[in-house]
């Protein structure tokens, strides 16, 4: 939960002209979530086998996980092939459903009854 948190301050923290160093460090620290995120995933499956697709949010989790991965092969390819418009386009629909980890914070709705309540009055 303290991992959703962090990753959803640190994504709120992107901003128009930033430093290089402060882009460069919010790029570090999503990577590292990426990571993390991606442990978690491949130890539930590992626990869970089959039925860890049966349950919504695990689908959810390795939707935003995929995606995650994914715009991080994309932001590599955009560095090494700069020229391709393609790739733009691909880079930000993968940021785009990269932004879906926001929603996670919705999973912990569901396991601490102050956060349903106060979701019940938004």
């Amino acid at each position: 939960m303290v991992c959703i948190v962090l990753n959803i301050v640190q994504m709120a923290l992107n901003a128009e002209n930033m430093s290089p160093f402060k882009i460069a460090l919010l790029d570090f620290a999503g990577h590292v979530f990426t990571v993390i995120f991606l442990g978690e995933c491949i130890l539930k499956l590992i626990a869970y086998r089959k039925t860890y697709f049966k349950n919504s949010w695990n689908q959810f989790d390795f939707v935003v996980v995929s995606s995650s991965i994914f715009d991080i092969f994309m932001q590599l390819l955009e560095n090494i092939e700069a020229d391709l418009s393609i790739l733009s386009s691909l880079t930000q629909l993968a940021r785009v459903a990269r932004i879906m980890r926001v929603t996670r914070i919705l999973k912990l709705a569901g396991k601490d009854p102050g956060l349903q309540a106060i979701l019940q009055t938004v």
